[in-house]
């Protein structure tokens, strides 16, 4: 099912599909929890079972420790042995490897944006200095969004002297981020933990 809510080159109608997944709610987390957890599982099932999570609208704590596993394993526990790496075109594979491990991790960041708060903020902090362009500036929003005082500080210190820090593709999201984040933090200075 997860598999029919992914939009093919923007043309397929997919509304059924969701609404399909969406009438189980919460009664899909445990299929979501087992297909996040397995390294087997196949990226596009990963990213659609965070979609789906992202979108129901109760308690998804548990989905954390799971999140922050899939984004702090650099290759987002994607190993796709559907690619085979020893192919002749082994530039090709490596790419396609490489761009599934990412997207999954992008969607985990998305995901702990939506259901995470400054507890989770740690795992993002080091994604501002990785090297993939994408996982930055999505670290830099999800973290504008989570609200932590000390991602303020972080966040200042990277654009001091950060790794990739002077990317202009980069640097000027974070500091946008960061100026989102100052603003909310001004304006409602109690954490998330303590208001929700």
């Amino acid at each position: 099912m997860l598999r029919l809510t992914q939009k093919r080159c923007g043309f397929a109608d997919v509304s059924e599909a969701i609404a399909d997944l969406m009438a189980l709610g919460d009664g899909a987390f445990p299929a979501y929890e087992a297909i996040i957890a397995d390294p087997k599982s196949a990226p596009v099932e990963v990213e659609q079972a965070f979609e789906m999570i992202g979108r129901v609208k109760t308690d998804r704590r548990r989905f954390v420790p799971l999140v922050v596993k899939r984004l702090s394993a650099a290759d987002g526990l994607v190993l796709r042995p559907d690619i085979d790496l020893r192919s002749s075109d082994r530039e090709t594979a490596a790419a396609r490897l490489a761009s599934a491990q990412t997207y999954v991790r992008t969607s985990a960041i998305w995901l702990l944006e939506v259901i995470g708060d400054e507890r989770d903020a740690a795992v993002l902090v080091p994604l501002l200095s990785d090297d993939d362009r994408s996982l930055r500036r999505a670290a830099a929003e999800a973290l504008a969004k989570i609200d932590g005082r000390r991602d303020l500080a972080a966040i200042d210190e990277w654009l001091k002297a950060g790794k990739h820090s002077d990317d202009e593709y980069t640097r000027p999201k974070v500091q946008e981020c960061r100026d989102q984040l100052q603003k909310r933090l001004t304006a409602n200075p109690i954490p998330k933990t303590l208001t929700n």
